[in-house]
């Protein structure tokens, strides 16, 4: 199947954002690292392998048939609701907001799923 030029350039933007992101987080990050004596690439290597996560969830989100969800609409709705209403109850408040709910070394923002 052909794509259509716009697939193309939504692509190529999305992987300049990408890299432009990496790029500042490295350049935020690593003189501070440095001077701390941490490993100044640190978050350069998370943020890049969070990156490769992301771009291997795009590639398979792009051949996903998003109709195939619309049998389970009102049940995504209801595990939206009750995420958002789970953050007022579980989640670590963080400067006075209760915004995300961890999961180990990672972490969940219901609101993003409503």
């Amino acid at each position: 199947m052909a794509r259509k030029p716009e697939w193309h350039i939504l692509t190529l933007a999305t992987l300049a954002l990408t890299a432009f992101g990496i790029v500042m987080v490295y350049s935020a990050t690593s003189a501070s690292a440095a001077i701390g004596g941490a490993n100044p690439t640190s978050y350069l290597e998370r943020q890049a392998t969070y990156a490769v996560l992301g771009l291997v969830l795009m590639l398979f989100a792009s051949r996903f048939d998003y109709a195939r969800l619309r049998p389970l609409a009102p049940v995504l709705v209801l595990v939206a609701l009750a995420g958002c209403a789970a953050v007022l109850v579980i989640a670590h408040p963080v400067n006075g907001a209760r915004r995300w709910i961890g999961f180990g070394p990672a972490s969940f923002q219901p609101s993003q799923l409503a």
